[in-house]
């Protein structure tokens, strides 16, 4: 298998194997979440699940907010589907955690086979981040999809449910594999963890050449890139536990039945189209821009008053002016054909936060 190619299992144990060779393979399978989340703050829960669920499909609007009904049960996101995103203009709306798996059920109507996520966990708290965690945990066995994401400083529930574990140092691997072996496989070189430490703090303050001897360092790295993998295989055999080990990393057969459950609330009937697609952006678009963005309003209202009185004060002297004063009154008149196109700044905010959302979603493969 090349270091481009992903396997992973289906509903029904079946391996299938997905080819990441290019940009357009990558929109295709995988869907990228950012840290920070990005949406648009007039927006409801439920609003913005819709028109990314009419991106991507074509069905009618009773199937796709009869789809969403379940994705927002899935997620826990029932109580406030009908609450704003908020963010600015002193909005209130979802918390971080909520606002984590909204970006989450927004990449799930995709249909994806990889969800790559970027610090799932950054800015929120214990009980928050383990929340979130769990419910990676419910899409990836419920929907089967495969998910990397990276974490900083996880607590000991969160890293409890990782199935396989990679660190990094310096851009290189000092461990690859399952989770419920790295205390182990650090312990065979020589590296203890502490009976009440965080197995989480312990690997990362092994592995930090910030603060630990670039020796050590060098040495843990080096040992795996030649004989780590030969140290795993030891260790799985010498396991006395191994068959928790399978269990831990395998589905329980109620998940299965889950997982086959839920297999077609993602699937389209049929595809969006082109049409489509530009109808759900415009209508979106329409909806933020004319209907509940209040800061779009409120300055082109100030602009538009504001440049009226300047031109009127600039014109009531002009109203008693001969053909002798023609070039008085060119300069007004040239002044008004000029302010109109000034206009369109407002354009400028709205393009810069419109930008945080739109961009994302062109990457992702949503339409373009």
């Amino acid at each position: 298998m090349s270091n481009n190619d992903i396997s992973a299992s289906n509903s029904k144990n079946a391996k299938k194997k997905i080819n990441l060779n290019s940009l357009s393979d990558f929109r295709d399978h995988c869907f990228y979440s950012q840290t920070t989340d990005s949406q648009f703050p007039t927006l409801t829960c439920r609003q913005i699940l819709f028109y990314a669920a009419q991106m991507q499909s074509g069905d009618d609007k009773a199937t796709i907010n009869a789809r969403i009904d379940r994705l927002l049960k899935l997620l826990g996101l029932e109580g406030c589907q009908n609450t704003k995103a908020g963010g600015y203009i002193g909005i209130k709306g979802l918390s971080g955690g909520q606002k984590k798996r909204l970006s989450l059920g927004v990449g799930l109507l995709k249909n994806p086979d990889v969800l790559y996520l970027d610090e799932p966990t950054s800015g929120l708290d214990a009980a928050a981040a383990y929340h979130v965690m769990k419910t990676i945990q419910e899409i990836a066995q419920t929907f089967n999809v495969a998910v990397v994401c990276s974490l900083q400083q996880p607590s000991k529930s969160v890293l409890d449910l990782v199935d396989h574990l990679l660190l990094l140092t310096s851009g290189e691997v000092a461990y690859s594999g399952p989770r419920t072996l790295a205390i182990d496989y650090f312990g065979t070189l020589g590296h203890i963890c502490g009976t009440n430490q965080n197995p989480a703090d312990f690997l990362l303050n092994t592995i930090n050449a910030d603060f630990v001897d670039n020796e050590v360092v060098s040495k843990i790295v080096k040992t795996w890139s030649s004989e780590g993998m030969k140290k795993l295989e030891m260790l799985l055999q010498k396991k006395e536990n191994s068959a928790a080990l399978v269990k831990s990393t395998s589905l329980s057969p109620e998940a299965l039945a889950k997982r086959e459950e839920n297999a077609e609330l993602l699937q389209s009937k049929s595809k969006a189209t082109l049409l489509s697609q530009t109808s759900a952006v415009l209508r979106r678009d329409i909806r933020v821009q004319v209907l509940t963005d209040p800061f779009l309003y409120i300055a082109r209202l100030i602009l538009y008053w504001i440049m009226s009185a300047f031109l009127c004060v600039l014109w009531i002297k002009g109203r008693s002016y001969t053909n002798e004063n023609l070039m008085s009154r060119l300069w007004p008149l040239a002044l008004l054909m000029t302010v109109t196109p000034l206009m369109g700044l407002v354009v400028v905010y709205f393009f810069n936060n419109t930008w945080h959302v739109v961009g994302p979603e062109i990457k992702n493969g949503y339409y373009g």
